[in-house]
């Protein structure tokens, strides 16, 4: 990039900063610091929810299946349509009417603490692997500007601008931040997209036999979605946030679309760098960076760079934040009564444990990305169960997770990495629904069998 694109990167950096730190004085509290007071408002609801899902990683992971398959892989963004919009018709309402602090105290509540405490360290356990998986991801969109600096380096300068720009003011100052990448985002991504697709480059036909994404991987990955949003602690913290019910049904609704339209002009836009004759790129996982550099003109260049800090850096803080609600709702006091620098001393130390794991862990970014998905839906027969079946039993949700996270993880270890996900999603998914149905009917049973030979 020019100077003048450094300068635009550096300012866009320093306004969001000097903004969420003013907005940050008015976070007094844990009950503002990880909720916003429960008093979002549609658009802000809507532009949270838009950002938290437009992450680093998943742009990245498609735009590279983009760059592979060719505009087939355009197909990829119906998962988050499929994925969300379940999430609006079966748990939105719920999740409001429940109105807690984090999804995890559900689980004691609706139980007993022995589960809530199961569920706890299982979304706590993937929340870190998110968190590292998202930091990986941006070290790797920004590395082609720092080629001096080494991961580990450029992923702790990341961290430590993502601390001071969000950490005193909590979810407050990432709904702003949020606020401007989202109106940022509907401007730039069409305008990558145009210039992606009219750099010069002769378009050669794509044939579709050989380029055609494999349907299957949609619909696993559209179950997949399906079944771990609904258990998402990122998205049930923005809902609880949100003003009203009507409010959280209607900004998850817009949301589903706006995002799938998102996801779905950057995978196109990365075709277009595969057919280009000479980018040579040493994966895949480049496109996005490379398009940035060839195909946009230079002064919009610092303003595209600028938008994916902010969307990596609402991402990444606000799933520290969640995190650190997880360990705070957990503890015997009201969230009233604990200490906000509680609350930021220990979304600090979540950080630093991302920083370790997305260097010495994460490797293959969508890989990774979806195999921390495989703790969350084992939670889903639980959660739903919990919503809708008033017989669900402890014992049921025990046996449905221990299923759910045994076969996943046998098929991440027996089946090659581009077939597991879907032997997960289309069996073991469904067994352990299956499982934790049986042993509730079971139970249902039980006294029936001891009244019976009782008398």
């Amino acid at each position: 990039m020019t100077i003048f694109n450094w300068l635009v990167f550096a300012g866009f950096l320093a306004l969001g900063a000097a903004w969420t730190l003013y907005l940050s004085r008015k976070t007094s509290s844990s009950q503002s610091y990880f909720v916003s007071d429960k008093n979002t408002p549609l658009f802000a609801l809507i532009a949270t929810l838009v950002m938290t899902e437009l992450n680093t990683s998943t742009l990245v992971g498609f735009a590279s299946m983009g760059y592979i398959f060719g505009p087939s892989a355009s197909l990829l963004a119906c998962v988050f349509l499929a994925g969300l919009m379940f999430y609006a018709m079966t748990v939105d309402k719920k999740w409001k009417q429940f109105d807690g602090i984090t999804v995890t105290t559900y689980f004691t509540e609706r139980y007993n603490p022995t589960i809530g405490f199961i569920a706890a360290i299982i979304l706590l356990t993937t929340m870190l692997g998110f968190s590292a998986n998202f930091l990986k991801s941006v070290t790797v969109l920004f590395q082609p500007l720092f080629p001096d600096l080494s991961p580990w380096s450029l992923s702790a300068v990341f961290c430590a601008l993502m601390l001071l720009i969000t950490l005193r003011g909590g979810l407050k100052s990432i709904i702003r931040i949020d606020i401007i990448s989202f109106l940022i985002t509907l401007i730039l991504f069409p305008i990558l997209y145009w210039f992606s697709s009219n750099n010069g480059v002769p378009h050669a036909p794509v044939d579709p036999t050989s380029d055609s994404f494999p349907h299957h991987i949609i619909l696993s990955h559209s179950i997949i979605t399906m079944f771990t949003y609904i258990l998402a602690p990122w998205y049930g913290q923005k809902i609880f946030a949100a003003r009203c019910e009507k409010t959280a049904f209607k900004a998850v609704f817009i949301s589903a679309i706006i995002i799938s339209a998102i996801y779905a002009l950057a995978i196109l836009s990365a075709h277009w760098a595969a057919i280009d004759p000479e980018a040579n790129l040493s994966g895949p996982q480049e496109a996005i960076p490379y398009i940035i550099h060839h195909a946009l003109p230079p002064i919009l260049q610092g303003v595209m760079y600028a938008m994916l800090f902010f969307v990596a850096a609402t991402t990444i803080v606000g799933l520290w934040n969640t995190i650190a609600s997880v360990f705070m709702a957990h503890h015997k006091k009201t969230l009233q009564e604990r200490s906000l620098k509680g609350s930021i001393l220990i979304t600090a130390v979540v950080a630093f444990v991302s920083y370790f794991g997305a260097n010495l862990f994460i490797d293959q970014i969508l890989e990774k990305l979806i195999l921390c998905n495989i703790p969350i839906a084992a939670l889903s027969f639980s959660l739903l169960g919990g919503f809708y079946w008033k017989s669900v039993t402890p014992a049921a949700c025990v046996a449905s997770i221990a299923t759910g996270i045994t076969g996943g993880i046998f098929c991440y270890l027996y089946f090659d990495a581009s077939e597991y996900a879907w032997y997960w999603a289309i069996y073991v998914i469904p067994l352990h629904f299956a499982v934790g149905a049986l042993v509730t009917w079971l139970s249902t049973l039980q006294p029936e069998l001891i009244s019976q030979t009782g008398k």
